[in-house]
């Protein structure tokens, strides 16, 4: 059990800067942090030692990110309305932008999880608001390379992360300041959803990610904090975001206990030692 004295005195480290609205944070196991910008078509890389070199530029403008095993990295370009997929080397190819009718992916794939047998889920929030939530969650199937809608009727769905046993997946939905989770029933058919936290403050909750505790890590744009949810839906922490606007974040460093989080009012990349293991995911460090 984490108390809130645990993460008491932690202050977030600037690592790098210089960035056009960094989302899709991806810790690699060798310590270097792989991010997207909003603004631009650029996938950045962050070495352990802050040096920061152009890695790959997607077809339109990038969002979330995550890596798999083998160091592929996932990317929803949400300009372009496709999920690609960058190899080690850098190249670029596409992975899908249609379902499975072969209707478009018309509302800007947004972000990512990936689950352990390859399959991913993302959401298309773009266009969806309180009063028109059209926003939608499909899952890709690594096997069949087929697309389908597993939740739809979100008002802006954003972050999404599945916990440690895969039997549940939490999606943030912007508009309405809260996380929702839904039961995995197989993979890519979910059961119906439950509110897990509603949010004060009417903020954006954006990017999401646990640690090995099960506690949610979500970053709150608009308030300026990281905010930790332990299992029972209780807020056990708010930690400082290093500006206003964190957008996505991600468990990496040498032991696997470092935050890295992105945030767009400096546009830099920012650390924070909480001390606490993220849950061990595709692509992240054992």
């Amino acid at each position: 059990m984490t108390e809130l004295s645990d993460w008491s005195g932690i202050e977030p480290i600037r690592i790098a800067d210089g960035f056009s609205f960094p989302e899709g944070a991806s810790a690699a196991p060798d310590g270097s942090i792989f991010l997207v910008n909003c603004h631009n078509d650029i996938i950045h890389k962050v070495s352990a030692a802050g040096e920061v070199t152009e890695y790959a530029r997607v077809r339109g403008k990038g969002n979330g990110s995550k890596l798999r095993d083998d160091g592929r990295l996932v990317v929803c370009d949400y300009f372009a309305n496709c999920i690609l997929e960058v190899d080690t080397h850098g190249q670029v190819s596409l992975l899908t932008d249609c379902d499975t009718d072969g209707k478009p992916l018309s509302r800007g794939p947004n972000d990512v999880v990936v689950a352990r047998n390859g399959d991913l889920y993302f959401t298309t929030p773009q266009g969806s608001n309180r009063e028109n939530p059209v926003g939608k969650v499909y899952h890709y199937s690594d096997q069949t390379k087929t697309t389908t809608i597993v939740a739809e009727g979100l008002a802006f769905p954003n972050g999404l992360s599945l916990s440690e046993r895969e039997d549940t997946l939490y999606i943030a939905e912007s508009a309405q300041s809260r996380v929702w989770r839904f039961p995995v029933l197989s993979p890519g058919k979910l059961g119906a959803g439950e509110v897990f936290i509603q949010l004060s403050g009417g903020h954006d909750p954006d990017g999401i990610d646990f640690d090995a505790d099960g506690n949610l890590y979500i970053a709150y744009y608009g308030s300026g904090l990281i905010v930790v949810v332990n299992p029972n839906g209780e807020i056990i922490a708010q930690l400082p975001a290093g500006g206003k606007r964190p957008t996505n974040l991600s468990f990496g460093g040498t032991n696997g206990d470092w935050l890295y989080v992105t945030e767009a009012e400096t546009n830099s990349l920012y650390l924070l030692k909480v001390g606490h293991r993220g849950l061990r995911l595709p692509g992240r460090v054992r």
